[in-house]
């Protein structure tokens, strides 16, 4: 009887260890795949500052123009645009309902098709519908109001 217990605990450990284990392991490789992405950028610094300053700038007009319409945002989360085909994303959470914008390479296969059929696809998850406008693109989720993709229509 002492055995099974003993092995019992043992594998609690052994669990327990494993899925902390990889926790803690999910953590260094995301910082470094950030850090992947500072060294990589760092050597072609004229394009890629331009190209990150113009990412920049499309979100901080598009923060501008929710502010200046009265819509305010409680967090605002940075999303997988990869995942789309995007190069940079963000959620915008309401009280209300959540607005994901994205950042695309205008002349990709993703943001084409997002301007042609209207849908996003992500890879397991299907197709979303979705509005493509000037690079970027609005994700449209169940109760997104009008009045946010009329402004985003208009930047």
């Amino acid at each position: 009887m002492r055995k099974i217990s003993v092995f019992a605990v043992s594998c609690a450990a052994v669990l327990l260890l494993s899925a902390c284990g990889s926790s803690s392991s999910s953590v260094p490789a995301s910082s470094g795949a950030s850090s992947a992405v500072s060294s990589s950028s760092e050597p072609v610094s004229s394009v890629s500052v331009s190209s990150s300053a113009s990412v920049d700038d499309a979100f901080s007009d598009f923060e501008a123009a929710l502010s200046e319409n009265g819509i305010a945002y409680t967090e605002k989360v940075r999303m997988a645009a990869e995942l789309i085909g995007g190069v940079d994303g963000y959620k915008y959470k309401t009280p209300d309902y959540n607005i994901e914008v994205y950042t695309f390479d205008p002349s990709s296969d993703a943001y084409l098709t997002t301007e042609k059929d209207g849908t996003v696809i992500m890879e397991g998850f299907g197709s979303f519908p979705a509005y493509a406008h000037n690079g970027m693109v609005l994700v449209q989720t169940d109760n997104l109001p009008q009045e946010v993709i009329d402004l985003f229509d208009a930047m």
